[in-house]
């Protein structure tokens, strides 16, 4: 059955296409006396948020890993520890450990152009912690020479 400008499907159960129409609306005047009449709301003081439930867990989680030694704590903030100089290959900002490096990556690493990073053995992972509290996720280069990658 070929299509026509009424119908929308060409079954029979179909209604035809109407346009809804739309009262135009009046616009809305506003009295200053009722403006006035209303009493006036203080501000509250906004409460700092508190962390969520996961955040809390990271936390937790981050103070563990440093105690054990696998995050090192720096006193460098955070541009600084995501500067790719000699040795660092790749950086992550806010990666505490390796399966959250791995989550940033397509198919967990397995796959794409940074799965060299997790199957050569030439790339070393290190988690350090800036001074401001966030975890950065250095990818390093065992190969590389200070200086190698500069003009210097």
């Amino acid at each position: 059955m070929p299509f026509h400008g009424k119908y929308m499907k060409h079954d029979i159960t179909t209604v035809p296409w109407e346009r809804k129409k739309f009262k135009k609306m009046k616009p809305i005047k506003k009295d200053e006396e009722t403006e006035a009449s209303k009493p006036t709301e203080e501000p509250k003081p906004e409460e700092p948020k508190k962390p969520g439930k996961k955040t809390l867990k990271r936390m937790k989680r981050r103070d563990k890993l440093v105690s054990e030694g696998k995050i090192e704590k720096t006193e460098l903030d955070v541009e600084e520890l995501m500067r790719k100089d000699a040795p660092v290959a790749l950086a992550v900002r806010d990666c505490q450990d390796e399966v959250e490096l791995r989550n940033r990556f397509p198919s967990g690493g397995t796959a794409g152009v940074h799965s060299k990073y997790f199957f050569m053995s030439k790339y070393v992972f290190k988690f350090k912690l800036s001074k401001d509290g966030i975890a950065v996720a250095q990818i390093c280069d065992k190969t590389a020479v200070k200086g190698q990658w500069t003009d210097e």
